[in-house]
């Protein structure tokens, strides 16, 4: 028979107790941390509307997208505008032949 007489099981609770809290916490605090950090985006974006530069967002069904500019990118509407604009910038490629 094992006795405890430390009460050893209680810290061994305890410690286990303290640390499915604190990972609890942790994962809650960096989702809200997240959130919070869209809601301020939002919010610069709403009260600065007119300051910023229009060519940077783009306007998909009323919601407005911030543009990531990697290098040299455009923004088509649909596949036939991105083909019209291919043959413009590589005639030699779609030469007919």
């Amino acid at each position: 028979m094992y006795y405890d007489r430390n009460m050893d099981f209680l810290k061994d609770r305890s410690f286990w107790l303290g640390f499915l809290l604190l990972t609890t916490f942790g994962v809650y605090a960096s989702y809200k941390y997240v959130y919070e950090v869209n809601r301020w985006r939002m919010w610069e974006r709403r009260e600065h509307i007119q300051d910023l530069p229009a060519h940077h967002y783009i306007n998909r069904g009323g919601v407005l997208l911030e543009k990531e500019f990697v290098g040299f990118e455009k923004y088509h509407t649909n596949d036939k505008s991105l083909m019209d604009w291919y043959k413009a910038a590589y005639p030699e490629k779609f030469a007919e032949k």
